[in-house]
């Protein structure tokens, strides 16, 4: 579950670009982007430790390798998406980290309604493997689309993460 979770805090950091800002941030962030200084990429700790999270994680080397291109691009996916659909402007494709984090979830709720089915028998482990086994269906429609809308994972990791933590603390996971 290790790897979920840093999936997990990047989807965090995505969901803090994303949020409403007021209209000073807001006009700051509308200077074009020749206007926006760059960085200088510089070899510090922190590039070898990104390089360190790409090479161990690859789903993450699309956030790690400039993080600032990342956030721009899913910026204007989010603008694309506003106008298309006012009501839905998280729907947008976020596939590059959504689908590794849907592979990771999927295989770990695999895992684990493999272990409660294997488990005696109860009333908590049955509404479990009923639980886990709903999740595991909306994972399978992921993997089967091959796609998934940054609105889509936000809530499904959060249920997921949520389910697995309650039933961890409850001690009904094996």
């Amino acid at each position: 579950m290790r790897s979920t979770s840093r999936y997990a805090l990047t989807l965090l950091a995505c969901a803090v670009a994303f949020a409403p800002r007021s209209d000073a941030a807001s006009l700051a962030r509308a200077r074009p982007a020749a206007a926006r200084p760059k960085p200088a990429f510089k070899p510090t700790t922190v590039n070898k430790v990104d390089l360190h999270m790409s090479t161990k994680y690859p789903g993450l080397a699309p956030l790690l390798k400039d993080p600032g291109a990342f956030f721009e691009t899913m910026q204007g996916r989010f603008a694309a998406q506003k106008l298309k659909t006012p009501g839905a402007p998280y729907d947008f494709d976020f596939s590059e980290l959504g689908m590794p984090l849907v592979k990771d979830l999927h295989r770990e709720l695999n895992d684990r309604l493999e272990k409660l089915q294997a488990a005696p028998s109860s009333p908590q482990t049955t509404e479990a493997i009923a639980y886990l086994s709903q999740l595991r269906g909306e994972s399978q429609k992921y993997l089967a689309r091959d796609a998934v809308a940054y609105r889509e994972i936000v809530e499904f990791s959060y249920f997921a993460a949520r389910a697995m933590g309650q039933l961890d603390h409850a001690g009904i996971s094996p």
